[in-house]
């Protein structure tokens, strides 16, 4: 069995998903060459939201998308993203969003 990169299969899991469901909307905070949301990204661009550097409204946009029936993904390094726990606290909890939230590089190193 080949090793993979567990952030890749996730790349390819979103196409996977991407190309059942019309509704799933991809969002990133400026490192989706990193976090691997690039592979939906190229194939689904009407669908993906690049948000530069700014997990807080990221956050705020997902939870909107949501809410209007979307289904969207935020991705972000872990490290980032965690940090936003009151924002998605406000954003999403209070608000009952089905907002799924994906960090990648957990730890100081990359790795593959």
């Amino acid at each position: 069995m080949a090793v993979m990169a567990t952030r890749k299969s996730f790349g390819q899991a979103l196409l996977e998903i991407g190309g059942q469901d019309e509704s799933i909307v991809v969002l990133d905070a400026d490192l989706s060459k990193s976090t691997m949301s690039k592979m939906f990204a190229e194939k689904y661009p009407e669908r993906f939201f690049e948000m530069g550097i700014q997990e807080a409204n990221m956050i705020g946009v997902g939870s909107g998308l949501a809410l209007a029936g979307k289904k969207p993904f935020i991705c972000s390094f872990a490290c980032f993203i965690t940090g936003r726990y009151d924002t998605m606290r406000i954003s999403v909890a209070y608000a009952q969003a089905p907002v799924r939230v994906v960090g990648t590089h957990a730890g100081v190193g990359i790795g593959e």
